[in-house]
């Protein structure tokens, strides 16, 4: 399902999407009528050196990775489709600074932080056992 970061129709699916699209309406409403100076940056999952990477859960819990390392069943949320972005820190950070240097024409505008391609988490589960060399394992699915 490709979906392309440039289309306006967001149809957020939870609470938290929701309350985000929202906030991003209403501060570029406020930049078209009164001029409030917003540049609005959207970052994919940080990864950063040292970090724990975001795991086929969207969030960074050992438990899921103990799940792939010993070849385990493992339950994905959102049917495992929610697709995620990795995104290195330093990239992050740059593009603040870009926005920061060249804040003019960054007023108004939204900015995505995110990976060339995104992967599903479904995908991202069957990877990651493959690289594991996991060969018994099962992927659940929780709507």
């Amino acid at each position: 399902m490709p979906i392309s970061l440039d289309n306006n129709n967001k149809e957020p699916l939870c609470e938290y999407g929701k309350e985000k699209y929202t906030s991003e309406q209403y501060l570029l409403s406020e930049w078209h009528e009164n001029g409030f100076p917003v540049t609005i940056i959207m970052p994919g999952q940080i990864s950063e050196s040292g970090w724990e990477i975001i795991n086929p859960w969207g969030c960074r819990l050992m438990r899921c990775n103990e799940i792939i390392k010993t070849g385990g069943e493992l339950m994905l949320p959102n049917f495992g489709m929610k697709t995620i972005h990795h995104v290195h820190a330093e990239d992050v950070a740059r593009l603040f600074a870009c926005a920061v240097a060249n804040r003019n024409n960054a007023f108004g505008e939204k900015f995505y932080a995110v990976s060339g391609h995104g992967i599903t988490l479904y995908g991202y589960t069957r990877l990651l056992f493959k690289l594991l060399s996991c060969a018994n394992n099962s992927i659940l699915y929780e709507a």
